[in-house]
């Protein structure tokens, strides 16, 4: 029996999602709907049809695996049995009554246990989110955990409500989600922002559009500010090299 689900107004600003079809973004919803405590719920593209959206002609196997490639959901086998996992379904859904005293019937999503649909859409093996799984999404270089598309979307955010120019969000966004990978990069990119931020220029009204800065930040990592000079505003230099940072593509606000 379908559940009652919270959604957030953040889903309806989320990009990644904005560039999938609205009946895809409906049948990601109607799917929080069917999936247990747990985010899971077997993988029955016509049950699931029938349930969401029972007056549209559109396939739903391939509306799944369209979700499971941009890393909404995770498809996967156990026990011959083939099962969806909505990824952020925990951090999202306030589950309260008797469903709260419940558990999943189903098994969880884990590393090494059978196949999944990754990001590019060919099988795939990564972490799951179970007890301490749900830290890290498999592993990156090093060893090292990698965040999910949902906590690089939550690191941006919170940079994006700091930086003072709103123009270029899109891009700036497509810029940071290749370039930070891990919890390291994204203290760095804060670091670079809080140098902006205290810089002259910024101070001055001198403004980079947002897809500007954020192709950029790592240049903001150790800059620092030497004293203005004749009246005119100080020039910035990175303390790495020594060498004079431009205001290209700056605008004044």
């Amino acid at each position: 029996m379908p559940r009652i689900r919270a959604i957030k107004p953040m889903f309806f600003k989320n990009e990644i999602l904005a560039e999938l079809p609205p009946l895809t973004r409906l049948l990601f919803v109607g799917l929080w709907g069917l999936a247990d405590r747990r985010g899971r719920l077997e993988y029955r593209p016509k049950f699931i049809k029938v349930e969401v959206l029972p007056y549209d002609e559109c396939d739903i196997e391939n509306m799944l695996e369209t979700l499971a490639k941009k890393d909404f959901l995770r498809i996967y086998e156990r026990k011959r049995k083939k099962i969806i996992w909505i990824v952020n379904f925990e951090k999202h859904q306030r589950i309260s009554g008797k469903e709260a005293d419940s558990d999943s019937e189903l098994p969880p999503y884990q590393k090494g246990k059978g196949k999944q649909r990754g990001s590019n859409g060919e099988a795939a093996e990564t972490a799951g989110r179970e007890g301490k799984g749900r830290e890290q999404e498999g592993k990156g270089k090093n060893n090292l955990p990698t965040p999910l598309t949902g906590e690089i979307e939550k690191w941006f955010e919170s940079l994006w409500h700091d930086y003072p120019s709103k123009d270029g969000r899109k891009e700036a966004f497509k810029h940071f989600f290749v370039s930070v990978k891990s919890h390291d990069d994204f203290s760095k990119c804060r670091m670079a922002l809080d140098n902006y931020l205290k810089s002259n220029r910024v101070k001055d009204g001198y403004i980079k559009n947002g897809s500007t800065w954020f192709n950029n930040w790592r240049d903001w990592i150790d800059f620092k500010e030497v004293a203005k000079n004749d009246g005119k505003r100080g020039s910035g230099i990175r303390a790495e090299d020594g060498k004079y940072s431009g205001i290209e593509e700056e605008i004044k606000t």
